[in-house]
């Protein structure tokens, strides 16, 4: 009888705040104790991650655990996706929606035994096509004033500050962002904005719920389409975002679900997926229901039920 093949864990050395990369170091000594046989790997490139995800599938793994933030959950994506061999993400990075979304300890070593007690199951995922590109998504595409967040920010702003950069960049930003015009088609139906979210899950970032309708388990996609032409609109829905969602119910905000968007502008842009730039626009967004499996909260092993490890 041949014996399966082990798990692999991929590690993204550089991920997240400087003060958590030693946790990685933890992390491989925790992981060699609780997943036996298993095969660490340290990223090396960029891209490198999804060479490793995907040799790993094809050698029959069944799972991949993956450390880093929500870029190098999204690089093992693209290796993994339509296999059968599950991603569990560890969170090391500044942000890890992902580890939120999937209701994880923080910790990487209590994330990682955690996983270990679960079962996975499909999940939704999300496909970004434009002019030469094509590329998966856990969690969103963002085109707007999100992406060009993302575009300014620097990396080394990002690694001393944590989540602080975003917010102190996202200042920046709106002071001096043009705010041209975004249209989404969908459904026959079409809308124009400044700002627009295609969302695969809840939350945003740091625990903020910005789509409440979406779901890793719906078969859809949810969009958030944001029509603000300046930067004082955008404080409000922020405001709104923080005192609990209230954002969706504001003038100026649309939200759709379906299975399908088209995303265009009237000026070359670049939007962004799971925090990452994508290509340029135009973009069709589809999901893509059963894309990967996921370790997501509620059974665990041998069908126990799990109580969600946080709130």
């Amino acid at each position: 009888m041949t014996p399966s093949p082990p798990p692999h864990l991929i590690v993204n050395p550089a991920a997240g705040p400087a003060r958590r990369r030693a946790a990685a170091r933890c992390l491989a000594r925790a992981a060699a104790d609780l997943l036996p046989g298993v095969r660490i790997h340290l990223t090396r490139a960029p891209g490198h991650a999804a060479e490793l995800a995907a040799a790993a599938a094809e050698e029959g793994a069944p799972r991949v655990f993956a450390a880093g933030g929500d870029g190098t959950f999204n690089e093992v994506l693209q290796g993994l996706a339509g296999s059968a061999t599950a991603l569990c993400p560890v969170p090391l990075g500044t942000a890890s929606v992902l580890a939120r979304e999937l209701r994880l300890p923080i910790d990487p070593v209590a994330a990682l035994t955690a996983l270990i007690a679960r079962t996975d199951h499909p999940a939704t995922i999300g496909l970004a096509e434009g002019s030469h590109f094509r590329r998966h998504f856990l969690l969103m595409a963002g085109i707007g004033i999100d992406s060009a967040v993302i575009q300014d920010l620097l990396p080394a702003m990002k690694a001393r500050l944590g989540l602080g950069a975003y917010f102190l960049q996202g200042l920046a930003t709106a002071a001096r962002y043009r705010y041209p015009t975004v249209r989404v088609c969908a459904d026959g139906q079409e809308w124009s904005g400044t700002s627009c979210i295609v969302a695969n899950g809840v939350n945003y970032a740091a625990g903020v719920s910005l789509a409440p309708d979406a779901g890793l388990t719906r078969p859809d996609l949810c969009m958030m389409l944001f029509s603000g032409d300046g930067p004082f609109p955008y404080l409000r829905y922020i405001g709104g975002l923080l005192a609990g969602g209230r954002h969706t119910r504001m003038e100026g905000v649309r939200v759709h679900c379906g299975p399908r968007f088209t995303v265009s502008a009237q000026v070359p842009m670049r939007g962004h997926l799971d925090g990452e730039l994508t290509g340029p626009l135009p973009l069709t967004l589809t999901a893509v229901p059963g894309g990967i499996r996921l370790p997501l909260p509620g059974t665990g092993r041998g069908g126990a039920r799990l109580t969600p490890e946080v709130p």
